[in-house]
């Protein structure tokens, strides 16, 4: 077993001659709080994927219905790097426009490392009242790597709460583009959307 904490213990609720309820205490689960964190950490990152393909779609000036068919399977790198090209080109935006998406874009790729952190680690109690530790573990050629830190629940809704920010500021860059007044335009090829 993992950890000895990976346990869940069944209780069960009501008179047992009626119908009862079986209430599970899920032991191996962080506090609520640093739990509800890490919710926030993946379904705002969601969102701003999301915003990623229609921002990509808009610039392109690809319809919603067929677009996403091609970049729900890009990865995030590829997606960011489409990004980066256009911005380069300034396609659909002023000078001032593209340095800014560019500023975004690098917070992006700085995001990106921060949910995967968050996201993909593997959390256990510590303890110490209110921390939960993150452990990674890394195979580098022949040798195991342990990382082991400890979080508070603010130090996860600080990742969220900045990634939320940037999200924020996305959208409001794509407003300021005329994303979806360019979208709308757009020949649409499919029924989708």
């Amino acid at each position: 077993m993992l950890h000895d904490s990976l346990k869940v213990r069944i209780f069960f609720r009501g008179d047992f001659g009626m119908a009862s309820t079986a209430k599970f205490i899920r032991d191996y689960l962080p506090p609520k709080d640093h739990l509800a964190a890490i919710g926030a950490v993946a379904v705002v990152w969601t969102a701003l994927e999301s915003s990623m393909e229609i921002t990509l779609l808009g610039l392109y000036e690809i319809d919603l219905g067929r677009g996403l068919v091609i970049s729900a399977n890009l990865s995030f790198h590829a997606r960011l790097s489409l990004l980066r090209i256009l911005t380069g080109e300034k396609v659909h935006m002023t000078g001032e426009q593209a340095k800014e998406m560019s500023e975004i874009l690098s917070r992006l790729d700085t995001g990106y490392g921060d949910r995967n952190t968050v996201v993909h680690g593997l959390w256990t109690k510590t303890g110490k009242p209110g921390i939960i530790e993150r452990m990674s573990i890394r195979a580098r050629g022949k040798k195991l790597q342990t990382l082991r830190q400890d979080y508070s629940a603010a130090d996860i809704w600080a990742v969220a709460d900045r990634l939320a920010v940037l999200l924020s500021e996305f959208v409001a860059l794509g407003d300021r583009l005329g994303l979806k007044e360019r979208l709308a335009m757009v020949p649409k090829h499919s029924g989708a959307l």
